[in-house]
């Protein structure tokens, strides 16, 4: 699956790259120390490195202190 992420008042996407064993982990630092933040992903499946579908549904999770 090839990964990506938007945190709280980003409007690119970023890649976390490509993960082939759930669960994934997102490992970044909050952008604030001690505040939360929502974190939004979006996946796509890989193919020998080469995409093969469309973007999945985005989910939301809050990351916290």
């Amino acid at each position: 699956m090839l990964i990506e992420s938007r945190r709280t008042g980003e409007t690119g996407w970023t890649s976390l790259g490509i993960d082939s064993y759930s669960p994934y982990i997102d490992t970044r630092p909050l952008l604030e120390e001690g505040k939360p933040e929502v974190r939004e992903y979006r996946l796509r499946y890989v193919l020998r490195d080469e995409p093969v579908s469309d973007w999945s549904d985005i989910i939301s999770a809050t990351a916290r202190p």
